[in-house]
């Protein structure tokens, strides 16, 4: 009995922090992959593509879709955001965005940065 106990004492802070790092990973992926999507999408219309991230609920859009990252599977948060002083990014029709910014979440003690480059336009994850 006592062999198990220890064994859950070490197992049980490591899935912690496993499950953490694996949702903070897939929420910067997600908005990675989003704003890839926005701006070929600005591209594709030859119209301007909005996406807005609203930290007090976790949760960012665009004309279309709602992504809560507070909820399942997520389950992360977003600690800051900055598109030149906004929390909000704008693809025009040539798909360059309106300025460059980043995205931080965290998910338990993990945190992630979704970088937007304000002239290429790409996207990395640091």
């Amino acid at each position: 009995m006592t062999l198990i106990a220890i064994v859950g004492a070490i197992a049980i802070p490591r899935y912690g922090a496993s499950l953490a790092n694996h949702r903070v990973d897939a929420a910067a992926r997600r908005i990675a992959a989003d704003l890839d999507y926005a701006r070929r999408q600005a591209r594709f219309a030859s119209s301007s593509t909005t996406i807005v991230f609203d930290i007090a609920t976790h949760q960012y859009s665009d004309s279309v879709t709602t992504v809560a990252l507070e909820d399942d599977p997520y389950k992360t948060i977003i600690v800051s955001v900055n598109f030149g002083g906004d929390a909000e990014i704008v693809f025009d029709g040539f798909g360059r965005p309106d300025s460059g910014g980043s995205v931080l979440v965290q998910s338990g003690d993990r945190e992630r940065t979704v970088a937007l480059d304000g002239d290429s336009g790409r996207v990395t994850i640091e």
